[in-house]
């Protein structure tokens, strides 16, 4: 049984170089979920292309034998649209089990997950719209179209880790929005929903589903809205929170994972997808607001001590869920061939 792995490059073919394991050089590909280069990059069981973008010639593929599953790693339908075209086509070519199916991928932009997911009892999903705005009255004209109010969340389609986020909460703020390109890049805006807690601060948590099966992978606090992997060193400086986010990675499964599992598999059910993260707020009596929801997260790359634990569970239900598709495909193969 062979695994393909398809791994693609963005729109505008471009890659950054990084430091390699044995001192020579190695290509980081954003918009790709990276399980092949944490998990199997050196078993001899699977095999990896790499899918160019649009108005790029791509290289005629050449596989050493026909896989039972393909595991699409590109998962950012807004940089990678030419390459989850092409996987698309592979995928036809190949007809076997696939993993995050392109198909499903391209419908993982923030806009329409905000379509998606609305109207599922326990869980508050923010509107989004998707725009092309030329002038920052533009976003203005459009936040008053779409019927939203301040403060609204403005950012650059395709960016993560809030690197373009912009918190607007009125007209006051309009020159905030000039360090944007207003060159036809697509944006997002969302509707800001404050999930600060009594005490000020702000709790996002990670849950990775794979295969219908939701982990909790992490919880990050801060005094700000916008909650990211920084937020690691506040946790730090802060004993009590330290100590009581350790607390959370213990009882969670147990605890708080049985009333969020009708959401998220409602959740599952409407994304049809095998693997994904859901980044979310969750109060005192399971209701989530979800900030996020989609392929592309962090999930495997970890430098945090007490996730440990966390990563090895995680990884455990990767390995799981490879075999049992693999295993399918396999099956399907053998009634192809008989």
């Amino acid at each position: 049984m062979t695994t393909l792995f398809i791994r693609g490059i963005n729109d505008s073919n471009t890659a950054n170089m990084t430091p390699g394991r044995n001192g020579g050089v190695t290509f980081a590909y954003d918009g790709c979920c990276g399980i092949y280069w944490s998990m199997y990059s050196n078993s001899s069981s699977v095999e990896e292309v790499t899918l160019f973008g649009e108005q790029v010639k791509q290289q005629q593929i050449k596989l050493k034998s026909r896989p039972t599953l393909v595991f699409n790693e590109i998962s950012d339908p807004d940089s990678h649209h030419g390459a989850l075209k092409r996987c698309e086509t592979l995928c036809e070519q190949l007809q076997c089990p696939v993993i995050n199916h392109p198909s499903k991928i391209l419908q993982t932009t923030r806009d329409n997950i905000s379509r998606l997911l609305q109207d599922i009892p326990g869980l508050r999903m923010p509107l989004t719209v998707r725009l092309q705005p030329r002038s920052p009255e533009d976003i203005y004209s459009e936040i008053e179209k779409a019927g939203l109010d301040f403060p609204v969340i403005v950012r650059l389609a395709g960016s993560h880790g809030g690197e373009s986020s912009i918190l607007i909460t009125g007209r006051n703020d309009i020159d905030k929005l000039h360090v944007y390109p207003f060159d036809g890049s697509d944006f997002y805006m969302t509707e800001f929903v404050d999930y600060a807690n009594d005490d000020g601060h702000y709790h996002k948590y990670r849950i990775v589903v794979i295969d219908g099966v939701p982990m909790f992978r992490h919880l990050l606090v801060d005094r700000k809205w916008m909650v990211h992997a920084s937020s690691i060193k506040f946790m730090e400086e802060n004993n009590l929170l330290k100590n009581d986010s350790t607390a959370v990675y213990k009882v969670f499964d147990k605890q708080t994972m049985p009333m969020l599992r009708p959401v998220i598999d409602e959740i599952t059910h409407r994304l049809q997808l095998e693997y994904y993260g859901i980044d979310c707020n969750i109060d005192g009596d399971g209701n989530i607001l979800i900030f996020e929801v989609n392929a592309n997260m962090n999930i495997l790359l970890n430098d945090y001590l007490p996730l440990e634990d966390n990563m090895k569970q995680i990884k455990q239900e990767i390995l799981k869920l490879l075999d049992k598709y693999a295993a399918s495909g396999s099956q399907q193969k053998i009634m192809h061939n008989g």
